[in-house]
């Protein structure tokens, strides 16, 4: 009966221990760079893949074309210079003109397909990058956040001593009570639009799993000045009139296949709506520009983190020579962090508003 009851316990342990033996570990998080992210939403773009199938296509035409080509200027060369054989030397010089005739159309169709295709790709690709600078924009956030709570703890710890020796009051150490809770309210509200944003990211390159991202991408912002503006306002205003385009094209198709006064009708109205949405862009682009070009001055004019370090300095050295309290010293060194991490958010913001502005040059 020992026996028995001994199986039937070791039985139940094993019982028991086989969920947790079987368990599957929790999937790793995904690591995601930025420069993988075009790659990865045109992965799973159906459409686009189907136009680079459609573009390969034609590169093997293309390629077929070539070889032809070079046959016949093979065959060209095997024949002897005689005149008899200037005829057939003819027919072979217009059949490869002809051949490379129909290269160029192809190659020209090649690089408009892959134009276009590489501007939707980077339109598909914008909202990812957004998301993922932003979320080293909130990142900052929370450390600033983590910060301003130290800031305020330290607050407190004083208050609550000043009241041990009466010098303050019930009420002021309830305040500041508040403040610091507020303030955890404030980093759990920070944290969980961190946590929200990398899920929208997530979602939209279509990964189930969790993410986490590599580094904020280094981003040339020399490239903001210097620029062909010429080139630039014919880009911006092609983009920004793009809608309008499609439309008036609709309405010239329709008045074509059907000529009636309603039809003109349209036609005329889509055309001055088109007209109109390019004076309007054309209006519009130097103030896009100028607003890019003042942040970039900004940021590269800034001297808070020189001036922050500055004071910084002196407060340590004041410090040393007992003029000031410790705590003071330190938040004259908050103050120092805080200024260098609102200095990264600018250039983050800098490059996002980059990102924008070459956006906004892209047709659709």
């Amino acid at each position: 009966m020992k026996k028995i009851i001994s199986c039937l316990i070791i039985l139940a342990i094993c019982a028991a221990l086989m969920p947790v033996a079987y368990a599957s570990p929790p999937p790793r998080p995904v690591t995601v760079d930025y420069d993988d992210l075009t790659k990865m939403i045109v992965a799973g773009n159906a459409a686009y893949q189907k136009e680079l199938q459609e573009i390969q296509k034609l590169e093997y035409t293309y390629d077929d074309l070539s070889q032809q080509r070079w046959d016949l200027y093979m065959d060209m060369d095997a024949l002897p210079h005689a005149p008899e054989t200037e005829a057939s030397r003819k027919k072979l010089e217009d059949a490869a003109d002809t051949v490379s005739a129909n290269m160029r159309i192809i190659r020209n169709r090649i690089n408009d397909q892959k134009k276009a295709l590489d501007n939707r790709a980077a339109l598909h690709a914008y909202p990812a990058q957004r998301m993922y600078m932003g979320h080293f924009i909130l990142m900052i956030d929370s450390q600033l956040a983590a910060h301003e709570l130290e800031r305020l703890e330290r607050e407190l710890a004083n208050c609550r001593l000043k009241l041990s020796r009466g010098l303050s009051t019930q009420t002021e150490v309830k305040n500041a009570e508040k403040n610091v809770d507020n303030q955890k309210d404030a980093i759990k509200a920070v944290r969980d639009a961190i946590d929200d944003n990398l899920t929208a990211l997530a979602r939209y390159l279509g990964l189930t799993s969790q993410i986490r991202l590599a580094d904020m991408p280094q981003v040339d912002l020399d490239r903001i000045v210097g620029r062909n503006l010429k080139t630039d306002q014919a880009d911006y205003i092609a983009a920004a009139s793009s809608t309008a385009e499609k439309v008036l094209q609709g309405a010239r198709d329709s008045f074509e296949l059907n000529n009636t006064p309603l039809n003109r009708y349209n036609r005329d109205i889509a055309l001055a709506d088109f007209e109109k949405a390019k004076r309007d862009a054309e209006a519009d682009f130097p103030k896009v520009y100028e607003n890019l070009l003042n942040a970039y001055e900004d940021y590269m004019e800034s001297t808070l983190v020189i001036d922050a370090q500055e004071d910084y300095d002196l407060a340590e050295m004041q410090f040393e020579r007992g003029l000031i309290s410790r705590n003071m010293l330190l938040n004259v060194e908050q103050m120092l962090e805080v200024t260098k991490s609102r200095y990264e958010q600018q250039r983050i913001q800098l490059c996002l508003l980059f990102r924008e502005y070459e956006f906004n040059l892209i047709k659709p």
